[in-house]
């Protein structure tokens, strides 16, 4: 086809038409390429970054301009720059892992290209088709791609996670700026007798660079030119034809030159130390110390501990598609709040999330609002003082009748010694979560992931039979309730009586700390917007928040406010929105460790070097 078009164009007229370019025209488009690779390079940044691989940025981004600049010369780019990825990074990086990422960042930059070339049609005055038909056609799109980043669909056998809706606009403005920046070098190459004006030829260039990419030609050649030539009918072939051997060789063969050098001189020089560290971290032995025993919920597959040398300090983290959420206060008390969020900012930056704290104390929510976040009250922490906790008070009479009524009974009450009975355990606690509208996660257990051979568990027996048991997480200072499940026939009190067992044990062992967990506030919090609020009001109806209030008020505890803090309103609305739906029953979870290289071990900690 290009050849039927340009039969009469003579190769002295090409070489003419090039020679008149005017130096000017070249040095503009170097600097137009400089920056259109600059942006190339931070899309593996981005990338690197939410599949946590753990590589410097200014090598990710090096890596990533050498790939795309020796891929789209040579062809075939998913196996160009999976190869170019994984030799930049040998032996750090498999192959495996270095196609993992090429993939990704096609795939995204393809959607975000389509969003970009729609934006594009709107605007052109060449192209037919209503301009407002192809706005709308971008608006759905990017709807539909922040979407997919909101909920998260998942794909079965294929550990991927797609980007946050914060990581993907990132994404969307580095291909605007790249291909925006691509197609100022091609236009500036064009003689000034041509007639295109920029925004004729953007729309034009964006079809060509996809027909160009989905061919897998060798520099795209053949598919760019046929698109041009036939989008731009009323321009001359040589002029056209000139400016794309011209476009080519600033914008393809000579970044492909310098990345292969690049690649050459990366082998004769050694790598950055890692970003991250895989493995037991100093967090585990901090996180014993500390009298919020809630942090022992890190075992379980969503969260993970990050800790922080330099600071000496770190957080319980449970990374979610938009967030990355701190749960609860930071592992070591002594550390200054600015130094714990500090910590949190730059992991969640690293992540592309936003960073959340949630049921932090007063103490980091003052912290947080002075650096301006939005912080809301969430719920309120039944506290014990195991030292001074007095049944015959007044404030224990609704207590005590409580257990008067359960002495009746002929239940046999233990703390737990040994494995524990996980078929009978697990069978009440089925029953349980049938008659109560199952269970609830995210900040507590849900059963199949409580770490019970941890736990301290305190168990009610009929005749042998299981009917009620409690657990608690604990750590040298502090116990923390944790599961509660009794049968529907257990006699009233039978919890209270269990709970009681544990103070009691709690205060002969020097505990410092006895929490009933939280309840949500008597109000539904506050939410960012309307519609969330609604949706946290019925997750709290079913979660029966009063009943749970009036058993742990029946300990007469101090009640302590607990608070939800992000950087913005909008980020504290995605948060929640992952959290909502991370708390409600039977929902899917993912590894928060899952984004490690397949050959490293899934870690048991995150620790920043």
């Amino acid at each position: 086809m290009v050849w039927v078009r340009c039969a009469a164009v003579s190769l002295a007229d090409l070489r003419i038409a090039i020679a008149d370019l005017p130096g000017m025209a070249w040095a503009t488009a170097l600097l137009a390429t400089l920056g259109s690779f600059w942006a190339v390079g931070r899309y593996d940044v981005v990338l690197h970054r939410h599949l946590r691989t753990g590589q410097d940025p200014q090598e990710a981004a090096h890596a990533g301009r050498a790939a795309v600049a020796i891929g789209q010369t040579i062809g075939f780019g998913l196996i160009t720059g999976a190869l170019v990825r994984w030799k930049w990074f040998e032996p750090r990086l498999s192959l495996l892992r270095a196609g993992q990422l090429t993939l990704t960042v096609t795939v995204l930059f393809l959607a975000c290209w389509g969003i970009v070339t729609l934006c594009a049609l709107a605007i052109s005055p060449v192209l037919p088709g209503a301009p407002g038909l192809w706005g709308t056609a971008a608006a759905l799109a990017l709807i539909s791609l922040l979407g997919v980043s909101l909920f998260q669909p998942g794909i079965r056998r294929l550990p991927l996670r797609w980007p946050s809706i914060r990581a993907m606009l990132r994404l969307l403005s580095l291909t605007a700026v790249d291909t925006l920046l691509a197609a100022v070098a091609l236009w500036v190459l064009l003689p000034e007798g041509a007639g295109i004006g920029f925004v004729a030829l953007l729309p034009v260039y964006l079809l060509a660079l996809g027909a160009a990419l989905l061919s897998g030609t060798p520099g795209g050649v053949g598919p760019f030119e046929v698109t041009l030539l036939a989008l731009l009918p009323a321009s001359a072939e040589v002029d056209l034809l000139a400016a794309c051997i011209a476009f080519r060789l600033v914008y393809y063969a000579l970044p492909a030159s310098l990345a292969g050098v690049a690649l050459i001189w990366r082998h004769a020089t050694p790598l950055a130390p890692e970003r991250f560290q895989f493995g037991p971290c100093p967090g585990q032995h901090a996180a014993a110390q500390i009298p919020h025993a809630e942090v022992q919920l890190h075992s379980q597959i969503d969260k993970t501990l990050l800790w922080v040398p330099e600071a000496q300090t770190g957080w319980m983290v449970a990374p979610t598609p938009q967030a990355l959420v701190a749960l609860f206060d930071p592992l070591c008390a002594r550390a200054r709040p600015e130094d714990a969020l500090d910590a949190l900012e730059a992991e969640a930056h690293r992540d592309g999330t936003v960073p959340v704290l949630y049921k932090c104390d007063g103490r980091l929510a003052s912290a947080a609002r002075a650096r301006g976040y939005t912080v809301r009250a969430l719920a309120e922490d039944a506290v014990i003082d195991p030292a001074r906790f007095d049944l015959n008070a007044r404030a224990c009479r609704q207590l005590r009748r409580k257990l008067r009524k359960v002495a009746q009974s002929d239940l046999v009450f233990a703390e737990l010694q040994g494995a524990p009975p996980y078929g009978e355990m697990a069978a009440l606690s089925a029953d349980w979560a049938a008659r109560n509208g199952g269970e609830r996660g995210f900040s507590m257990s849900r059963f199949e992931d409580a770490p019970l051979s941890a736990q301290r568990i305190f168990i009610a027996r009929r005749a042998g039979t299981l009917l009620a048991f409690v657990t608690f997480n604990t750590t040298r200072r502090g116990w923390a309730l944790d599961l509660v499940r009794s049968a529907a026939e257990v006699p009233d009190g039978t919890t209270h009586r269990l709970v009681l067992a544990a103070i009691e044990t709690a205060r002969a062992e020097g505990c410092e700390r006895f929490s009933l967990a939280a309840v949500p506030l008597n109000a539904p919090p506050k939410a960012p917007t309307e519609l969330l609020a609604r949706w946290a009001s019925g997750l709290l109806k079913r979660a029966n928040a009063p009943g749970l209030r009036q058993f742990k008020s029946a300990f007469a505890p101090r009640w302590e406010t607990r608070y939800v803090a992000a950087p913005s309103v909008a980020g504290l609305t995605l948060a929640m929105f992952d959290v909502v739906r991370r708390i409600q029953p039977g929902a899917a979870v993912r590894c928060a460790r899952d984004a490690a290289a397949p050959d490293v071990p899934a870690p048991v900690g995150l620790a920043r070097n």
